[in-house]
């Protein structure tokens, strides 16, 4: 790899687009680490043009997997006793000793690790104490009382915004009452932070007290890679006369760095397996602590440029690959903590798995790993093409009503079409459930007076996934009644409120004889195929797949000519056919 030297009089004459590219791209993603680093800035005094092999000393990235604390920030006693704070710093036999000389005594101790970092906290505790609280942070400014409370997914996945933050799985600070002098070892993860707050926690008795020798941190970014080898670690380095421009370099650099983990210490925590092999690139080393393939798209352009790290890149393009649903889809994220409800639903993120890996062949040429991965490309193009309307793809925004099926109630749709078929399905939402199941089945002619042609039995249905009937064999063309039925659990069907089918009827939650009752529901009494769209319209959301190469030619309904975001009608057929899909 091509390293860069820019100087005054050569800045204009940069000879390689690929650093100036990443040059662009990191001013954002690193902006807010710049004072991480101890160089001084251009603007407060600056420094004379570094020599063309001084770039070593913008590298944030720890040398040592063993990172102890760098400076004390503050000791404020808050009525109670704070002494010889420095002896944190050091596992010298010389502690700092924190007491709370009263009840409402609340002395606090800051410690500073002087970059972003992320892994394990080990304590080296001096004797006995009562309950002790290690509080984190990325930034003083969001260090609270529990410690760093913005931007956890915390809230979304667990429920925890209704509990008190001590009590959060992800917010809240690590706790250890030590029996006696020891080393602790925090058995979880803390993901992107570079302040620690320890104090005794406020149930603590009065006179009581806890004296610390050394707090450190067992870095686990970038596993598997010789932290103190830095032309290895970053083939790609950059240096400028600018050292404000060499800051955030730098900056973006360890962005990568430290969010490049061990699959199996996903999640913020780091207590969940994420992917599969060595190291795979999350979004953040604080959360989600996820592959997300959007941000793959950006991070791993990035790393291409200055780790150059191609075994994260192949391992989180497997991870992805490896949660490939029948139907060919991926997930927009690892399917763990908050990404299991939430990926199964972005189409743009399936999109970008597909520019990561031939993005990853452009930098590599690696044709090895791209034909290992060739089936899922292939499957995942093939998944597109269900996908396909006459105005280009779907999406998932316009089907804005999921109407629950309830026990013992049945929902469906009836479509015509002038073309043969092989499948026909729906996407069905679960509402962040794993347990829900439900049969879906396929009537030649209308509900309750039809021929079965197929059903089958579906379990633990994903969020939202797309659910198809392959049939046993072609369809010919005529009307047709795809039904949901025997659910258990939480399911809907996804559907859209406004559009109609001129020649197709959906049929709304009805009792187990449907036919007694078109197109009525619970919560209105019009019948027939003109019924209102504020009833609970069920099914709209179907498709059906052609027998043979299609051309794109979809429904001719009013929800495909005219609403160009409608995914209830998405069928691509031989011939179109002359109802609702």
């Amino acid at each position: 790899m091509t390293n860069h030297h820019i100087f005054p009089q050569a800045i204009d004459e940069v000879t390689t687009m690929r650093r100036t590219r990443f040059a662009a791209i990191s001013l954002t993603t690193a902006a807010v680490l710049i004072a991480s680093t101890g160089v001084a800035s251009a603007e407060t005094g600056g420094l004379a043009a570094p020599a063309p092999d001084d770039w070593q000393r913008y590298v944030l990235t720890p040398q040592t997997r063993d990172v102890a604390a760098d400076r004390v920030i503050s000791a404020d006693s808050r009525g109670g006793e704070i002494t010889n704070p420095p002896g944190v710093l050091a596992p010298d036999g010389q502690t700092v000793k924190i007491t709370k000389t009263g009840a409402a005594a609340d002395p606090r101790l800051i410690v500073d690790f002087g970059r972003e970092i992320s892994g394990y906290l080990s304590v080296d505790f001096a004797g006995p104490a009562p309950t002790t609280l290690f509080a984190f942070s990325e930034t003083l400014g969001y260090l609270g009382d529990w410690g760093d409370t913005f931007g956890t997914t915390s809230w979304i996945a667990n429920g925890d915004a209704f509990k008190p933050q001590r009590e959060r799985r992800f917010e809240s600070p690590h706790e250890q009452a030590p029996a006696g002098a020891g080393t602790w070892h925090d058995p979880e993860l803390r993901g992107g932070f570079r302040y620690l707050m320890i104090r005794l926690a406020p149930e603590a008795p009065a006179g009581s007290s806890v004296s610390v020798d050394a707090v450190r941190v067992r870095y686990t970014a970038a596993p598997g890679i010789n932290l103190a080898d830095r032309d290895a670690m970053l083939p790609g380095w950059f240096l400028s006369s600018d050292d404000a421009l060499n800051k955030i370099w730098y900056g973006g650099a360890h962005t990568i760095v430290n969010g490049t983990i061990d699959p199996k210490q996903g999640i913020e925590n780091g207590t969940e397996t994420i992917g599969v092999g060595e190291r795979v690139i999350v979004d953040g080393a604080k959360r989600d602590r996820l592959v997300w393939n959007g941000d793959l798209a950006i991070t791993g352009r990035i790393a291409y440029v200055s780790t150059d790290d191609r075994q994260a890149m192949r391992d989180s393009l497997r991870s992805i690959a490896r949660t490939q649903r029948g139907d060919g889809y991926l997930s927009a994220c690892s399917p763990n903590g908050l990404g299991a409800p939430v990926c199964q639903g972005f189409l743009e993120y399936h999109l970008w798995w597909l520019r990561g890996l031939q993005e990853y062949y452009l930098y590599t040429g690696d044709t090895a790993f791209v034909a290992e991965m060739w089936p899922t490309f292939t499957k995942a193009m093939a998944f597109l093409e269900t996908r396909l309307t006459a105005q280009g793809f779907d999406g998932s925004e316009a089907q804005d009503s999921a109407p629950k099926l309830l026990a013992g109630h049945t929902q469906g749709q009836t479509f015509t079409t002038t073309s043969p078929f092989t499948a026909a399905g729906g996407r069905f939402p679960t509402y962040n459930t794993t347990d829900a199941d439900m049969t879906l089945s396929l009537y030649r002619g209308q509900p309750g007076a039809g021929q079965l042609v197929a059903s089958k039995r579906f379990e633990d249905v994903v969020d939202n996934a797309w659910l198809m009937i392959d049939l046993p064999e072609v369809a010919t063309p005529g009307t047709y009644y795809l039904e949901q039925s025997d659910p258990s659990g939480t399911i809907a069907w996804w559907t859209n409120s406004s559009d109609a089918y001129p020649q197709g009827t959906p049929w709304p939650m009805a009792g187990r004889s449907p036919a007694t009752a078109p197109c009525g529901s619970r919560r209105s009494a019009t019948t027939g195929p003109g019924c209102s769209t504020s009833t609970t319209r069920a099914g709209t959301g179907s498709t059906a797949t052609p027998a043979r190469r299609p051309r794109s030619t979809p429904c001719t309904s009013r929800c495909c000519a005219t609403r160009r975001r409608s995914p209830n009608c998405r069928t691509t057929t031989l011939g179109p056919p002359t109802g609702g899909s």
